[in-house]
């Protein structure tokens, strides 16, 4: 915890230097970056991940495990199983 009021105590010095020395341009990129990173990641996840779901749903599967209930479940494990490797990727990103 006391990391965290240090941290909320530098913030505004900081925020006042980038914006003093001009260097708030250098720092654009990275936040929008970062802001757009995990949104974009579920949506991919749920645009190729559903046709992942499908595809092992229909090649993969035995017949008699092939009903709606089955392609949900496998449609929501892999979003998560995707939504969970943009996570791991973007903490690789952020530790950089």
């Amino acid at each position: 915890m006391n990391n965290l009021i240090i941290g909320l105590k530098d913030y505004w010095p900081a925020q006042r230097l980038l914006f003093r020395k001009g260097l708030w341009t250098a720092f654009l990129v990275p936040g929008v970056l970062s802001l757009l990173y995990f949104p974009l990641s579920i949506i991919i996840a749920v645009t190729v991940m559903t046709g992942a779901a499908e595809y092992v749903h229909d090649n993969w599967l035995p017949t008699f495990l092939q009903g709606t209930v089955t392609m949900w479940t496998l449609a929501v494990f892999m979003w998560f199983v995707a939504i969970y490797i943009g996570f791991l990727m973007f903490r690789n990103v952020i530790k950089s």
